[in-house]
């Protein structure tokens, strides 16, 4: 991707400044046009006279958005159409809404890195959508307060997800629009299935930080030290490279099982190191990045998340940038490849000096271009993990008061919404297995 020039960047501070402050810059006021327009001897007159109209109709543009909730809750849609987007207003009729609260209000960036394509509201209170209930409403608009999802939730769970059908977008009279709802029930507990039988290695002392199986070898980090499993050969606990003592993780090549790249946390920030030869020597990387995250290996070549860019490796040594968001604003909160074609990866991005929820993005030709995953549900928190199943599905996690699963579906450019059964901890790692089964490990192990 290109450097940004630097008009992006003082556009992208104030939107970000603006935002702290609750305050949003209208895109349909476009000063310049005006300028544009007039004769040329009268431009100095008429850039004084738009200099005081313009700070009027800034003052006009801007209006500011509750982040706190009111210690009364708003009733009625008289309430709270003086701050809410009509066609949220619209929705809550729709809804049946009863003492409704503004609990939050983001901006929503569905494209990356500049300017809000829209907001994402969060309210309580008592609504009701074709017989179900629910506590709390998330909803998000574009840049034209258009409707474009909501998500009704019970008990931090959400229960329906709502389109508005394409005629809610104009909303050119005050009638109530139809909604479409997609329920999903709760998911029932998982049943156990027969353990696979096997043999165990014993670990030694202190608790297994990382593994990466490639091939035959089976790699192993702990506290200081390191391993490599291979059948019919014993093994034994090695110290890390230079004796370090930080917490280690360690990644493999499945195409070359001797090539393992080991990223070991200290003091002094991450230090990077890799083997050809199955750990028997090991060779520091030639510099120094501030935060490595999220090592991943498949195939032929190792993704990371390097000063929140994420940038691939053949080696392990020299790494190339496929997303650069240095001074952008964002960085990657998670990212997954597709199994099945490592070409084809997704990122969800969050942003380094708000609380805006970033965008979810897709690139299909190895990180040469990016596009925006279209339609992700009103949910109001980014993706901390993700995964991609078989078909080019993907799946993100999403904390909520209990967690919940994003399921995209490519084929009709659409989400579901996955709820755990009641009282599942969120904070947990999602996983997926080769044939498309979705595994969630609780934060309790």
């Amino acid at each position: 991707m290109s450097t940004l020039p630097p008009e992006h960047h003082i556009g992208q501070s104030l939107d970000r400044t603006f935002d702290r402050l609750g305050l949003f810059w209208d895109p349909g006021f476009q000063p310049k046009a005006a300028v544009a327009r007039r004769r040329w001897k009268r431009r100095l007159a008429g850039i004084a006279t738009l200099a005081a109209v313009g700070s009027c109709a800034m003052a006009a543009s801007l209006y500011l958005h509750p982040r706190r909730a009111p210690s009364q809750g708003l009733r009625a849609a008289a309430l709270v159409s003086a701050r809410l987007p009509q066609s949220v207003v619209q929705l809550l009729h729709s809804t049946q809404a009863q003492d409704v609260a503004v609990q939050g209000s983001e901006a929503v960036f569905a494209s990356y890195p500049i300017n809000p394509t829209g907001r994402s509201w969060l309210l309580a209170g008592r609504f009701q959508a074709n017989g179900i209930a629910g506590d709390h409403l998330s909803v998000e608009v574009d840049n034209s307060n258009h409707l474009q999802s909501a998500v009704l939730l019970r008990e931090g769970q959400p229960v329906a997800t709502m389109i508005p059908p394409v005629a809610l977008a104009a909303f050119t009279n005050a009638r109530p629009q139809p909604l479409s709802l997609d329920v999903h029930p709760t998911i029932p507990a998982v049943t156990a299935a027969t353990p696979l039988a096997g043999s165990w290695v014993t670990g030694g002392p202190g608790r297994i930080e990382s593994f990466a199986a490639a091939g035959p070898l089976v790699y192993l980090t702990r506290q200081g030290a390191w391993t490599a499993l291979q059948p019919g050969r014993q093994s034994y606990w090695n110290p890390l490279p230079d004796h370090l003592q930080g917490d280690a993780v360690i990644a493999a090549l499945p195409a070359h099982p001797t090539t393992a790249l080991l990223v070991v946390q200290t003091g002094q920030g991450p230090r990077g190191f890799v083997t050809t030869d199955g750990g028997r020597h090991w060779q520091a990387w030639g510099w120094s990045p501030a935060s490595v995250q999220q090592i991943v290996a498949m195939g032929n070549q190792f993704w990371a998340v390097l000063d929140g860019s994420l940038s691939v490796s053949t080696d392990g040594k020299e790494w190339r940038t496929i997303l650069p968001l240095a001074g952008s604003g964002w960085e990657v909160r998670d990212f997954a490849v597709d199994p099945e074609d490592p070409a084809i990866s997704v990122v969800s991005l969050d942003s380094t000096a708000s609380g805006a929820l970033g965008p979810l993005l897709e690139s299909s030709d190895g990180g040469l271009s990016w596009r925006e995953i279209p339609n992700y549900p009103a949910l109001g928190k980014t993706p901390a993990d993700m995964v991609m199943l078989p078909g080019g599905k993907v799946a993100a996690l999403v904390n909520l008061t209990v967690p919940v699963v994003a399921l995209y579906l490519p084929e009709v450019s659409q989400w579901q919404v996955l709820p755990f059964p009641q009282g599942t901890l969120p904070g947990g790692q999602l996983g997926a297995t080769p044939d498309g089964h979705l595994v969630y490990a609780p934060p309790a192990g």
